[in-house]
């Protein structure tokens, strides 16, 4: 059964927004683990073409997905960790208040 589309063109079509993505990718999943279920069973055969491309599609799709970069976060992590152990080795550095959401000064905090 030809569509006339790529691999890479539906893969493209399908992730046009995470919630696109998401939901065909919870679909695909209900319908391989269904389809795994039923595999003792002969009739199963007559879902495996379209299980097979479901599947094939998902990884492709995870595969295509950007891995986030969180090497700016983790340097922000290590920075206020820096902060934090210097803060600690100096007992006469004191934060000040700041506002909570009532917009009521925080009591200082001191090191």
């Amino acid at each position: 059964m030809s569509t006339g589309y790529s691999e890479d063109a539906l893969v493209e079509q399908t992730i046009v927004n995470d919630e696109l993505k998401k939901q065909f990718l919870s679909l695909a999943g209900r319908v391989i683990r269904r389809y795994k279920a039923i595999l003792p069973d002969a009739s199963a055969n007559e879902f495996n073409p379209i299980k097979t491309c479901l599947a094939v599609l998902a990884e492709k799709i995870r595969n295509f997905t950007e891995e986030a970069d969180i090497d700016d976060i983790m340097n922000q992590v290590g920075d206020l960790l820096d902060e934090s152990i210097a803060r600690a080795s100096s007992p006469h550095i004191e934060r000040k208040a700041k506002p909570n959401c009532l917009g009521n000064p925080r009591t200082a905090i001191r090191f």
